[in-house]
């Protein structure tokens, strides 16, 4: 007949069960992303400003004590 379609019955039907799970994955990679866009946001420039330079985690491990009072940022690059 033309103008009718078939409806065809899925081959994994939606159970809550799968809604749920779908659910949950989306909320973890939302949130996931969240946390690494977070982590990668940039620090102020008063802390940048008042950072020990050269600092190194060897150098703060060695000799704790001479950092003791000062700003050290780990990690990240110059920019």
């Amino acid at each position: 007949m033309p103008g009718t379609t078939i409806c065809r019955k899925p081959r994994y039907p939606v159970t809550p069960c799968r809604r749920l799970q779908r659910g949950s994955a989306c909320f973890a990679i939302a949130i996931g992303l969240t946390v690494v866009f977070w982590g990668c946001a940039t620090v102020p420039r008063q802390y940048v400003r008042m950072a020990e330079p050269g600092a190194t985690l060897t150098e703060l491990i060695a000799h704790p004590e001479l950092y003791h009072t000062k700003v050290a940022l780990l990690g990240g690059g110059d920019r």
